[in-house]
């Protein structure tokens, strides 16, 4: 017999999460002749409450003499009440809280990592300002 976390997890959500994204699939259709023909994106959610979270890695790996590149993760944090599946898109909005200046961050969801009270999703960066 376990301890239901949940309700925890919406006090979580209301207080520590301040940003907003939209979930997007790649929809498609079949035509008379049975070839599938994409039809663009098709929003799974629309501006849910979600928190980003980031954090600057050394890539030793790809060095050189000169640099050592920096990886950008990106982990997006979520209720459980949404199910986002890896390779679904994601736009989303953050507004630093003390400055008021908004960033916009697009790119491809990863594979969801559920636990009690939420789930993070690692996020691939396809665009970001």
């Amino acid at each position: 017999m376990g301890f239901n976390l949940r309700p925890y997890g919406k006090i979580f959500e209301n207080l520590m999460y301040n940003d907003k994204c939209s979930i997007y699939y790649e929809s498609s259709t079949t035509d008379l002749y049975g070839t599938t023909k994409p039809n663009g994106r098709t929003a799974r959610y629309s501006d849910i409450t979600c928190k980003f979270s980031f954090k600057n890695i050394d890539t030793p790996d790809d060095a050189n003499d000169v640099n050592i590149p920096v990886t950008k993760l990106v982990t997006v944090f979520v209720s459980l009440d949404y199910d986002i599946k890896a390779g679904d898109q994601i736009v989303g909005t953050r507004v630093d809280p003390i400055t008021q200046i908004s960033q916009t961050i697009e790119g491809i969801c990863g594979e969801p990592n559920r636990f009690d009270t939420h789930q993070e999703i690692p996020i691939e960066i396809a665009k970001e300002n």
